[in-house]
């Protein structure tokens, strides 16, 4: 990148693939994207905005690329640092904590004193990057958070990962939240959990040019989906403070837990 120009200059190996073309014969060319996945989308290999690629896709009907553009001398650790630990990643509130807010407003600001302040774990830490990994990632690999494994670690390493009311970098309205992937992988096939049909936990398992979710099947098996295209219910979930004790009930829908 030359700064007084604010161009940037493709080096090393240079690799023309052209036409990313439709079927499986092509997905050797995209494979050479190993190690080579900024672009300038031209002949010379000099451009003021650059891309990277950390998506293909090659079928015998379509073929497809995911990238995005970097400018001001900024390469890809720089964007991951930006999209993942920024101190403004979490400055857009979610369809589904819409939902949950809305949920708590109507039904239970008048038990917030009985509510701890707790942290709910939405954690985007990678287990690994794929084609994100610009030291050879598979761009047909992609990008997998650690909830892609059995971990049982109920933390985030990562402030911007830890909501609740009191952290300005990400912050709650309510204290309110999600499951998160190990919570339920600890619960298990509780008959507790068992009542209803499928619903969104917190965590996220990977991102394929956008989040894909990680829901259940209550009482069942963990799937993944994107919002855009998946419709599971939604628990919100609440933790109580340690001043407040339990009275009665089995915590069944027709039996509920009651707390004084």
């Amino acid at each position: 990148y030359n700064e007084n120009t604010n161009t940037y200059t493709l080096s090393g190996t240079i690799q023309d693939i052209g036409d990313w073309g439709i079927g499986e014969d092509n997905r050797g060319k995209l494979s050479s994207l190993s190690n080579t996945h900024y672009t300038c989308w031209n002949d010379t290999g000099t451009c003021t905005t650059i891309s990277y690629i950390f998506k293909s896709s090659v079928s015998s009907r379509f073929s497809s690329a995911g990238y995005i553009t970097l400018d001001g001398g900024k390469n890809i650790n720089d964007a991951l640092d930006d999209m993942l630990w920024g101190d403004d990643v979490n400055r857009y509130n979610s369809p589904i904590k819409g939902v949950v807010d809305a949920w708590y407003r109507h039904n239970m600001t008048d038990k917030t004193s009985m509510l701890e302040d707790t942290i709910f774990c939405n954690s985007r830490e990678p287990s690994r990057l794929g084609g994100w990994n610009p030291n050879g990632g598979d761009p047909f690999t992609l990008l997998y958070y650690k909830n892609n494994t059995d971990t049982l670690e109920m933390t985030c390493a990562y402030e911007t990962d830890q909501f609740s009311i009191s952290n300005n970098k990400a912050k709650l309205t309510y204290p309110v939240g999600l499951l998160q992937y190990e919570e339920w992988l600890n619960i298990g096939t509780n008959s507790l959990m068992a009542t209803g049909g499928s619903y969104w936990l917190m965590s996220p398992i990977f991102f394929s040019g956008e989040a894909y979710i990680l829901y259940v099947y209550a009482g069942g098996s963990s799937y993944n989906g994107s919002p855009s295209y998946v419709r599971p219910g939604i628990r919100p979930v609440v933790s109580l403070a340690s001043s407040v004790t339990f009275s009665s009930g089995e915590g069944s829908e027709t039996d509920p837990w009651i707390v004084e």
